[in-house]
């Protein structure tokens, strides 16, 4: 079988009426001739008004000043909103500050190195220091770090002071 050829096959997919090609001329004829024949109006059934582009510009701008503008409903009032943010706000800071309070710090929290280099950072004098001392709850073992005697004490005293020491005004 030839690839280049339609193979003919008994069924034809395509039926023409019977005598179609013998009288298609006569109705491309008859066509023809009905529409030479039948006026064609020139005039499609609208009118423009005389003048009416020229007063459109006018007309357009008028209709659009005389036009009343409509009254809108918001969806949200932005003062009561920004109102009930604030009101959340304000009960959260008040939430927060009352149970997530920390335990306060006291004097015992802090550590002794971190005492000791703030008085050594900050030129803090003797005086200084003496004001913020209670001579009646101070120990003489506190101070020293040692149980000192009364005549050790004595005998410190008269071998390494002098008068200017021992005298107060």
């Amino acid at each position: 079988m030839d690839s280049n050829k339609i193979p003919n096959n008994a069924k034809k997919p395509f039926k023409v009426p019977d005598n179609y090609f013998q009288e298609l001329d006569a109705e491309i004829f008859a066509k023809i001739n009905f529409e030479k024949s039948a006026p064609v109006s020139k005039n499609s059934g609208f009118v423009v008004p005389d003048n009416y582009f020229e007063n459109l510009d006018a007309q357009i701008i008028s209709a659009a000043k005389s036009q009343k503008s409509t009254k809108v409903i918001s969806l949200f009032n932005w003062k009561n909103v920004a109102m009930i943010s604030g009101i959340a706000a304000t009960l959260a800071l008040m939430i927060s500050l009352v149970f997530l309070k920390g335990n306060p710090l006291d004097f015992d929290d802090l550590e002794t190195a971190s005492i000791e280099k703030y008085i050594s950072e900050e030129d803090i004098n003797t005086y200084e220091m003496a004001q913020f001392l209670e001579l009646n709850s101070i120990e003489l073992y506190e101070v020293t770090g040692s149980d000192l005697s009364e005549s050790a004490l004595e005998d410190y005293l008269l071998e390494n002071a002098t008068l200017n020491d021992l005298y107060q005004d």
